[in-house]
């Protein structure tokens, strides 16, 4: 399925949106709670919790960030023609 085939919602990205590197930091949260609570895999499942929670809420910033920037674009475009 090519680009112009999904749906303008989608725009040939993932849905939801996701962020690795909030999941990274919610491992590294994680860790760091298991060592507080002296309990690695409560540590580990919180932080787990934390970092799909992360990830969704900077890849749905990003996402919000790529339509804005490409319904200016749009817009520009539509101007110089």
């Amino acid at each position: 399925m090519t680009d112009q085939q999904k749906p303008q919602d989608e725009g040939g990205r993932s849905f939801p949106p996701f962020n690795a590197a909030g999941l990274a930091i919610g491992i590294g949260l994680g860790i760091a709670f298991g060592v507080a609570l002296d309990n690695i895999g409560a540590g580990l499942a919180i932080g787990i919790g934390i970092g799909v929670a992360f990830s969704l809420a900077f890849g749905a910033a990003e996402a919000d960030r790529r339509k804005k920037r490409d319904r200016d674009d749009d817009g520009d475009r539509g101007a110089s023609d």
